[in-house]
């Protein structure tokens, strides 16, 4: 009888071990794929970091193969400018033409920098103007340092810019 039981304790034992191996095996590879979905997002991320950074660089003199491409982001860039400003509209709210925060529409001046809130034709205007001068900041309208790669006023990046104007 004794040997019976001890037959069942060593296969109860077998069995554990068997468990705890198959339980290891699976929290390793669990782990593993953990660690490889990581690694994929930091490619995804890359990937978008580049593709990002070559729109920016390209956007105005695409190459015919990703012309497509290009115009449809500028399509979306254009639709998402719309959406922003219906969400604007119905929240009451504009964008301060200095900052880039919300200003309330009743609102004269912008609580986070103080800028007077400009008439849309006054905006209009100044955008026109900064288009035609390229030490002006296209975002926030401060003036630029020749060779300045970010505005300093707002950080808007700038080199790109204004290297395009000066081959223009």
């Amino acid at each position: 009888m004794m040997a019976f039981f001890d037959k069942i304790s060593e296969t109860l034992s077998k069995g554990s071990k068997n468990i705890i191996d198959k339980t290891k095996d699976l929290t390793d590879i669990a782990k593993l794929n953990g660690q490889i979905s990581s690694e994929e997002n930091k490619i995804r991320d890359a990937y978008i970091a580049l593709g990002k950074a070559y729109y920016k660089k390209y956007r105005n003199h695409p190459d015919a193969s990703e012309a497509v491409q290009f115009e449809t982001i500028a399509n979306a860039e254009i639709a998402i400018a719309k959406y922003k400003t219906e969400i604007q509209a119905i929240r009451k709210v504009t964008i301060c033409h200095n900052c880039g925060a919300e200003i309330a529409s009743d609102a004269l001046f912008c609580p986070k920098c103080g800028a007077k809130k400009g008439s849309v034709k006054e905006e209009e205007v100044k955008t026109a103007e900064q288009e035609n001068n390229p030490s002006v900041c296209p975002r926030c309208g401060a003036e630029l340092e020749e060779g300045t790669a970010f505005c300093q006023a707002c950080g808007e990046p700038i080199e790109e810019q204004q290297e395009e104007t000066e081959k223009e």
